[in-house]
């Protein structure tokens, strides 16, 4: 969950101050600064995952991990790929 958050991060996020990257979408927001990496839930949980250096903290639904790994999947097709399922009518969000 963390390499995916981090390749998401690396394709799809936004540069902010102070070298760090968010990407806020549907369900979560992702958020790295340096060596800390957060994860978010917006439905309300708060900080679901958090990584400081080698150390990792987390409260993890199944649904959490399910969603990670189709975004996993997503990652993985070629850009061109991805634009297109984005783009799918019904197609829902990953994140």
């Amino acid at each position: 969950m963390v390499r995916t958050a981090k390749k998401a991060l690396s394709e799809r996020g936004i540069p902010a101050p102070y070298r760090s990257r968010f990407l806020e979408e549907d369900r979560y927001r992702l958020w790295q600064q340096e060596k800390t990496l957060t994860i978010a839930a917006k439905d309300g949980r708060g900080e679901i995952l958090r990584q400081q250096h080698e150390r990792i903290e987390g409260n993890l639904s199944a649904e959490d991990v399910q969603a990670f790994q189709l975004l996993e999947q997503e990652l993985a097709k070629p850009r061109e790929q991805q634009h297109e399922s984005d783009d799918s009518p019904g197609s829902n969000r990953l994140l």
